[in-house]
């Protein structure tokens, strides 16, 4: 039998509104325990490993180029 990975849905967003919240969020499927790192202009969000990232009030210091890795554990 075939195991599917994927990515099923991800935060489209493109813009946010300072002061306010956001979050970004990531939807993937497969087999074991899925771990996620959250990365923003390619270096590692320390302690940012679930399915969504959150600000509580956006700031223009949260600017940037983000990225989440999803693996599966076995």
């Amino acid at each position: 039998m075939a195991t599917r990975w994927g990515i099923d849905s991800w935060s489209e967003r493109e813009g946010v509104v300072r002061c306010e919240r956001a979050e970004l969020r990531v939807v993937a499927r497969g087999t074991g325990t899925m771990k996620y790192q959250w990365y923003r202009n390619g270096v590692e969000l320390s302690g940012q490993t679930g399915s969504v990232l959150a600000f509580e009030k956006v700031a223009v210091k949260d600017a940037g180029l983000y990225e989440v890795v999803v693996r599966t554990e076995r």
